[in-house]
């Protein structure tokens, strides 16, 4: 999960005799040094893909239906309750959510909140959606 601790054994691997060993060490280095810069945490699901744009306008229609579906039980998760500064659709056919930067968020918690996105999918016939978490840098101004 992006973790600091890590960069120093994935520098020890950056001379491996294996070119697979090599790459993954940089890339896993490099993601773990511009995490705050490029705000990515993780994603969850597959991408989808689409052929045509009515398939994305389709898709992005049943993604609407599952972002409205989940409103409630995301409640324990969003600002100032949990992490979660906002959620909702990307056009590029998936669900980003915004955490606040700075907030200590833990595989665990990102698995239960994929799990309340993938289970109203699911209900909706969608075997797969993907997820993605990042960090926002602002919290939001209280009303």
């Amino acid at each position: 999960m992006g973790d600091e601790r890590a960069v120093k054994p994935l520098k020890e691997t950056l001379n491996d005799d294996s070119e697979l060993v090599r790459t993954s060490a940089k890339i896993s280095i490099e993601g773990i040094v511009n995490k705050h810069k490029y705000g990515a945490i993780a994603t969850y699901g597959k991408e989808p893909e689409f052929y045509i744009e009515d398939e994305r306008d389709y898709w992005l229609d049943e993604l609407a239906i599952v972002e409205k579906g989940v409103s409630e039980d995301m409640l324990e998760y969003t600002y100032p309750n949990g992490p979660v500064v906002t959620y909702g659709l990307d056009r590029n056919g998936f669900i980003v959510l915004d955490i606040l930067d700075g907030s200590q968020i833990k595989t665990s918690l990102m698995d239960e909140i994929y799990g309340i996105f993938d289970r109203q999918s699911r209900q909706n016939g969608i075997n797969e959606v993907l997820v993605m978490f990042q960090f926002q840098t602002e919290a939001p101004e209280d009303d």
